[in-house]
């Protein structure tokens, strides 16, 4: 009965295939399969979530996070941060935008390509939350971030994981 219905999805193709001892969608990427693995898993105390994960070309991607507020410190950021550049290894440089308010998100445009906006005045209320932006270059790792609302780039607390 098995074989079957494993010849049954196949003949659909149903865009799985078998990973691991396992099927996997076809859409998923082979990295997302290794992390969902019981030994890859990584507790944290805090809650958080990653709103878009895009892999701009062969040597650079762009992770945005949302932090829950009450969660935002260095020791936090540090676990987060290291993370997420263990489970981003395909490319060179990796750049994580952490937000810690929804008014700092991009309203959802499902099926809709990416927007560039250039030549428009500084967002007033950029500073106006707590907010942190890590770098991988090569194999140094940083992150800078703000100690306490409205206070602008150039008295954020600059942070070396390696």
């Amino acid at each position: 009965m098995k074989v079957l219905f494993l010849a049954v999805l196949i003949s659909l193709g149903l865009g799985s295939e078998w990973v691991d001892g396992r099927f996997v969608s076809a859409d998923v990427d082979r990295r997302d399969a290794k992390n969902a693995e019981p030994d890859s898993c990584v507790p944290f105390s805090f809650r958080w979530l990653e709103t878009e994960n895009v892999r701009y070309t062969s040597k650079i991607r762009h992770v945005e996070v949302f932090m829950d507020p009450k969660a935002f410190n260095e020791e936090n950021m540090k676990k987060l941060f290291s993370y997420l550049s263990s489970t981003n290894t395909d490319t060179e440089s990796l750049t994580v935008i952490l937000h810690t308010d929804w008014a700092q998100m991009q309203p959802p445009a499902p099926n809709c390509p990416g927007t560039g906006i250039s030549e428009q005045p500084a967002d007033p209320h950029e500073y106006d939350y707590l907010q942190a932006i890590f770098w991988r270059r090569g194999k140094r790792e940083y992150f800078s971030y703000s100690p306490r609302i409205h206070v602008d780039a150039s008295e954020f607390k600059d942070v070396s994981i390696r």
